[in-house]
């Protein structure tokens, strides 16, 4: 609406830029309803049916954003196995690391002959040369 119009109406017809937010704020209401459900398309006739096809047409041009949803599922699965190896490698050295604590208890209470402790990054080392991490081999067919 250039300067001009919107003068004009605001002046001489005020209440009727509230009746076109309104029915604006309506339409933008309805489509979503008819996008989500049956009844309000049914109720709505053929302009539910005409909104159902356009939003039909808008999502199939959409295609192109399956392939990179496809590449970002491959990469938050590899990110969350490679996370499921590094828990496991912290939870295998919390028990490590807990046997140790023990083992000095216990040393304590009757000896002067402490066990080796081996540090995070000792522990990590040996861990990925027994356990080594292999990131899994998925294709976007397969999802």
């Amino acid at each position: 609406m250039d300067t001009q119009t919107y003068s004009w109406v605001s002046e001489n017809a005020p209440w009727l830029l509230i009746v076109i937010v309104v029915v604006s704020i309506v339409g933008w209401i309805l489509r979503i309803l008819n996008d989500w459900s049956p009844l309000v398309k049914k109720l709505l006739g053929p302009l539910g049916r005409h909104w159902a096809e356009k939003s039909a047409r808008r999502f199939i041009r959409s295609g192109a954003d399956y392939e990179n949803m496809n590449k970002q599922i491959l990469y938050l699965y590899g990110r969350v196995t490679h996370l499921e190896y590094e828990e496991q490698l912290n939870h295998t050295f919390r028990i490590e690391d807990e046997t140790w604590h023990r083992k000095v208890d216990l040393k304590f209470a009757g000896s002067d002959d402490i066990p080796r402790r081996r540090t995070y990054d000792e522990f990590r080392a040996e861990y990925e040369r027994l356990h080594p991490y292999r990131r899994p081999e998925v294709n976007a067919a397969d999802l």
